[in-house]
């Protein structure tokens, strides 16, 4: 079980997650379904990239604060490419904490 030092888990309050979907600019999908890379393609993607893991992780601690979780443990982030979309999803587990002297947060 994931510890921070000084702090306890009192609830787990379960999973909790979030999803983005961007088209990064620079690049589209063909008729044909090709998928077409225009100049200075590298940083738009890295833009679109931050983008939609910041959009995710966001949704998802949203998700937590409506649990109302203190913390989300144990995150993890998928990133896959569906033709020319990028799709992001986020994941972990909102739980309760307090000080270890016994103070809520």
């Amino acid at each position: 079980m994931p510890s921070f030092p000084g702090w306890k888990v009192t609830r787990f309050l379960g999973m909790v997650s979030g999803t983005a979907v961007v088209e990064p600019q620079g690049m589209c999908e063909t008729a044909t379904g090709a998928v077409e890379i225009g100049a200075g393609w590298g940083d738009a993607y890295m833009r679109s990239l931050t983008e939609a893991n910041d959009v995710a992780l966001d949704r998802m601690r949203e998700e937590a604060k409506r649990c109302d979780a203190d913390a989300v443990l144990s995150c993890a982030v998928q990133v896959s490419m569906i033709r020319s979309v990028i799709v992001v999803f986020a994941v972990g587990t909102a739980v309760a904490i307090e000080l270890e002297d016994g103070d809520n947060v």
